[in-house]
């Protein structure tokens, strides 16, 4: 290859400024935005209007996917949650198990998960603990006085194993679990 322009980079032109690329990058932005609030708590995409929009735009790409990545078998068909306060003098109360302010129980996979794994049944993980922590904290401020203990309980269909459900016919069995009560220090 000879003669002149033989060898140079070609610069400028129609190779990568302008308007096309302002608005390539701009839905790029959104579309990471919309794919990293999906994974949010709720609470943490602080405008109301701008989380509904969000959420409408992964459910509408089917981003919202029900399965875990690194667990192959779920545990539950669908599931509950919610937490039990007991004081010393023997009263119970029941409580939305969702933080911040006792929310209602969002079906989502990745509670599912959470919930399942806070379940302590013995030795009460890093997540477990900080959870039941911040539960009692919140209910001690709802009620005026911290509980005695806590104890999370899940209410939720069970998946059954295949050779199960091929005798039965039924995918999931109706079933409530109880944790431990952990106390409230």
């Amino acid at each position: 290859m000879s003669g002149r322009g033989a060898g140079r980079i070609r610069r400028g032109g129609s190779g990568g400024s302008g308007p096309l690329r302002l608005v390539f990058c701009a839905l790029l932005l959104f579309h990471c935005t919309a794919l990293a609030a999906a994974n949010l708590p709720k609470g943490a995409v602080p405008i109301a209007a701008l989380r509904s929009l969000l959420d409408g735009y992964v459910e509408l790409l089917g981003q919202n996917q029900r399965w875990a990545m690194f667990k192959s078998a779920p545990r539950y068909l669908d599931l509950e949650a919610h937490t039990v306060a007991r004081w010393a003098d023997g009263e119970t109360r029941r409580y939305n198990a969702l933080l911040p302010g006792f929310a209602e129980y969002k079906d989502a996979l990745r509670l599912d998960a959470f919930f399942a794994r806070s379940l302590p049944t013995g030795r009460p993980g890093r997540d477990a603990k900080r959870y039941h922590a911040a539960m009692c904290r919140a209910v001690a401020e709802q009620a005026g006085t911290k509980p005695d203990s806590i104890q999370l309980v899940i209410v939720g269909n069970m998946l059954q194993p295949l050779d199960v459900v091929r005798q039965t016919r039924a995918m999931a069995e109706a079933r409530t679990e109880k944790g431990e009560p952990q106390p409230c220090r």
